[in-house]
């Protein structure tokens, strides 16, 4: 979707360093992504214990070989 925002000059350059973005879109491509990322995170984490018939993370890990 094209769309046009104003978007300030110094949040879009540390957004582009941070992200290693080579172009403007670019960087707001991935800090969109990154947002969606950690909301979603967020969301599960909200959830976390909330479901008794689901295996606790711990159990998993052992399952895994992890712990």
């Amino acid at each position: 979707m094209k769309t046009t925002v104003e978007i300030p000059e110094d949040a879009l350059a540390r957004t582009m360093e941070l992200t290693g973005a080579k172009t403007k879109k670019e960087a707001i491509n991935r800090a969109i992504e990154e947002f969606n990322r950690v909301a979603g995170q967020r969301a599960l984490a909200k959830m976390k214990g909330k479901y008794p018939d689901f295996m606790p993370s711990e159990e998993i890990l052992k399952l895994r070989g992890d712990h």
